[in-house]
């Protein structure tokens, strides 16, 4: 195996996840690279739901049965790796007793032509220490289908996705953290459907960058720490406190020009 390709598919996933990134679309694009530069079919990332305490699928390169379709912890090969948090290869899909298909349809010729490759993702971990890697819990997994090969072959690219998903446990947790926010919108609305760009407080955005912008701002609010707003012109800055106040546990407001602090919440 040439590693210069996987190489260079790090390089491009690690320069697509900075800040000005939203982490849906980055994800979108790692797992279109997967697929555009390592002929991996229907990539996809599950997410472990801890409200209704199911797999579910959150972003996938490929059209998925049905997005309502999820797994229980230890059901077919993805509830496998999330229970044990290890990686399973699947050498040939056809007559595999425990893999399901049940994200997406496959063909007859396809279940005798592909492989099946599953990896966990682990949360991100605050420190290394010696021995602790094991501890770490897993928040979802990632999967692929590639062509049959040899088992070494299998072997070097089932490290090269472990990789991968540890390079994605940030925004897998991101993921996971709003799954359990859109669950708490649910119960206050009464069901009531969330519409993208629509932050508690009644703002509702139209443009893709202030959606972008509203969306990071409900999923810092609903978090465990502290979060800063940096007012600036143009803004309606008392509607923005407002909705900032209805959503962040607490809040810290810069003045662009007095730097006057003021904490609320």
């Amino acid at each position: 195996m040439n590693p210069v390709p996987y190489m260079e598919t790090l390089q491009r996933i690690a320069a697509g996840m900075g800040p000005q990134c939203g982490f849906q679309s980055s994800l979108n694009s790692l797992l279109s690279l997967l697929t555009e530069r390592h002929g991996f079919l229907r990539p996809h990332l599950v997410i472990f739901d801890p409200e209704t305490r199911t797999l579910r699928l959150c972003v996938a390169d490929g059209a998925p049965r049905s997005a309502q379709v999820v797994y229980e912890p230890g059901m077919g090969v993805t509830g496998q790796v999330f229970v044990t948090g290890k990686p399973v290869i699947v050498e040939c899909l056809k007559g595999h007793p425990v893999f399901l298909s049940k994200f997406f349809m496959r063909t007859d010729e396809e279940l005798s032509s592909l492989a099946f490759l599953s990896v966990p993702v682990l949360a991100p971990q605050m420190s290394w220490e010696p021995g602790r890697e094991q501890a770490r819990k897993v928040i979802g997994v990632l999967s692929v289908d590639t062509p049959r090969a040899s088992r070494e072959e299998l072997e070097r690219q089932r490290c090269f996705l472990e990789v991968v998903a540890g390079m994605i446990a940030a925004q897998a947790t991101y993921l996971q953290d709003d799954m359990a926010r859109q669950q708490r919108l649910a119960e206050r609305r009464g069901d009531r459907p969330h519409v993208a760009g629509d932050l508690d407080g009644g703002i509702l955005a139209v443009s893709e960058s202030m959606c972008e912008a509203l969306k990071q701002a409900s999923y810092a609010g609903h978090g465990r720490g502290p979060v800063l707003v940096r007012e600036k012109p143009g803004w309606r800055h008392s509607s923005i406190r407002q909705a900032c106040a209805t959503n962040c546990r607490w809040c810290v407001f810069m003045r662009r020009a007095s730097n006057r602090r003021v904490r609320t919440g």
